[in-house]
């Protein structure tokens, strides 16, 4: 929301210890995001966010006056949180994953206003039936 005269950002090191969220990988609010994906999500480590979990959702598309479907991946992300980058990641197996922009591309990116901006990925290739296909956001903090 800004802050003039002053800097904005909020470092993940700062967060932990303002919040009291110091284990990377715990999950107090048992909502299933981890403090660092809750930081690095926009969300409240002490406080179910169900709204900012990740989500996949098969969505018609229209190209060409075509209308196909095509698998959409939506994450949220906070602003300013320059110390962590966050990956979308497909898989065909769940042994080996891609962030290949010949996998998917960033669609859209909405700021949500409060402190937080949407980004929707969309998959490449259409969807196909006899396929199984997985994909994730990962949260990797910036040396």
């Amino acid at each position: 929301n800004g802050n003039p005269g002053e800097d904005d950002v909020l470092n993940y090191s700062s967060w932990k210890t303002l919040t009291g969220a110091l284990v990377d990988g715990a999950d107090n609010d048992g909502d299933g995001l981890s403090n660092l994906m809750e930081y690095a999500l926009g969300g409240d480590p002490f406080a179910a966010s169900a709204g900012f979990m990740p989500f996949a959702e098969v969505r018609s598309f229209e190209e060409g006056g075509i209308n196909e479907k095509y698998i959409f991946f939506d994450v949220r992300r906070r602003l300013g949180a320059d110390d962590v980058r966050l990956v979308v990641e497909v898989s065909d197996s769940l042994g080996s994953w891609s962030d290949e922009e010949s996998s998917l591309y960033l669609a859209r990116v909405i700021n949500n206003g409060d402190g937080t901006e949407t980004l929707t990925y969309r998959l490449q290739r259409q969807v196909a039936d006899e396929r199984s296909l997985f994909l994730r956001a990962r949260v990797l903090v910036s040396p």
